[in-house]
């Protein structure tokens, strides 16, 4: 996961990976970030029963960024105050009590979840000696064949993207390659 590149950021109770919104029923959740990953974790979480806020950069949810189904919920929920938002926000620290966000609000979360994206691990190509390709590491690839610059290597799926600062490859578009 990308990092928050803030103090606390790996304390216990920041969890960028989770398995079971369950976990989290009756506590009180900050979710970072303000695109899909985010969205349908703060969903999830809202629906397993956790006291769910939610901080992004814009000062409104990106439409084009949120998958067209989850944005009406998630509005909907904000709007009547079952989901606490925070937007044009980030957090600046996080301690073992308390979270503070870049407009001086604290808050204090049980847990914070930031789902701010990945960069991918591109050792496996390295180790193969595919060749990468500029600062994404973008893989050499055959776009009708997928194989790779060495014979019998083929890619699917986001690996193509590289290490992806905006996304280009998700899941959805990334599918067919199989």
């Amino acid at each position: 996961p990308r990092q928050l590149n803030i103090p606390g950021q790996h304390l216990p109770h920041v969890h960028p990976h989770w398995s079971d919104p369950h976990d989290y029923f009756n506590k009180q959740v900050l979710v970072v970030g303000g695109k899909n990953s985010a969205v349908e974790t703060a969903l999830r979480f809202h629906n397993a029963g956790a006291k769910v806020s939610l901080s992004f950069r814009s000062h409104e949810l990106p439409a084009k960024s949120i998958k067209y189904w989850l944005l009406p919920e998630i509005n909907t929920l904000i709007k009547s105050g079952r989901i606490t938002a925070y937007p044009a926000t980030q957090l600046t620290q996080i301690t073992p009590t308390q979270v503070t966000l870049s407009n001086g609000t604290q808050i204090q979360p049980d847990f914070i979840v930031p789902q701010i994206g990945y960069t991918a691990d591109m050792s496996l190509c390295k180790l193969a000696n595919i060749k990468l390709e500029g600062p994404r590491q973008v893989p050499a690839y055959n776009p009708q064949t997928m194989e790779t610059n060495i014979p019998g290597i083929y890619l699917c799926g986001t690996v193509i993207g590289g290490t992806q600062d905006k996304y280009e490859v998700f899941i959805e578009n990334g599918r067919g390659h199989g």
